[in-house]
């Protein structure tokens, strides 16, 4: 996806900053794996239930 098409989408600011946030989130619990598993596992059931797939994250990359 282009930059420009990113910074355009106030949806898709919101979202960055939403997965910033959330990147934040794993490193600060790094030491607490029980913290991070439901971290990382809230994350996936919200893409889960919105039906986002593998290959839809790797068009990103």
């Amino acid at each position: 996806m282009d930059f420009y098409v990113i910074r355009s989408s106030p949806k898709l600011r919101a979202h960055m900053l939403d997965f910033k946030q959330e990147i934040t989130s794993f490193v600060d619990n790094l030491d607490d794996v029980e913290c991070l598993t439901v971290l990382i596992h809230k994350i996936t059931e919200n893409h889960f239930r919105r039906h986002i797939t593998v290959n839809e994250f790797q068009v990103l990359l």
